[in-house]
């Protein structure tokens, strides 16, 4: 059976007087990308919040912060062990369905590796139930996995 679910990427910008953004947004809508955490993660105090402040039933995605993939290249060399660490803990915390790894033009990682990479970076991601998404913006370029 499928399921469809309805949202947007963030809730700031959802606005109605004297209510929350965040609850305001899972009143209307009963899924979110957080699109921040591709910039740079939340604390996980923050996102035990927000799943408090949300239904039960409401779902989270997000996406995985950009330095996995373009500082580090997708290779968990020392630093980006941290990193993963971190976002499969937020991941836990907001009940996420769906974390993205988005590889975009700028990608440090060439075609002829990304399929090994990937394989490699997704292969110790942990995180319960959530299932990883890879996303391709490169117009220019064709992957083949």
């Amino acid at each position: 059976m499928s399921q469809i679910l309805i949202g947007a990427g963030g809730w700031a910008y959802f606005k109605l007087p004297g209510i929350d953004s965040l609850e305001a947004y899972s009143q209307a809508f009963d899924f979110v990308e957080l699109n921040s955490s591709y910039y740079e993660l939340p604390a996980n105090s923050s996102a035990s919040d927000w799943r408090k402040r949300v239904p039960p039933d409401f779902r989270f995605s997000l996406r995985c912060p950009r330095i996995i993939v373009d500082s580090y290249g997708l290779k968990l060399l020392p630093g980006a062990r941290g990193h993963l660490e971190r976002l499969e803990e937020v991941c836990r915390t907001l009940e996420a369905e769906v974390m993205t790894v988005l590889i975009g033009a700028s990608s440090p990682v060439e075609e002829s590796e990304l399929s090994v990479r990937l394989r490699e970076f997704l292969g110790t991601f942990d995180a319960d139930e959530t299932v990883v998404a890879v996303e391709f913006r490169d117009h220019r370029r064709r992957f083949s996995t």
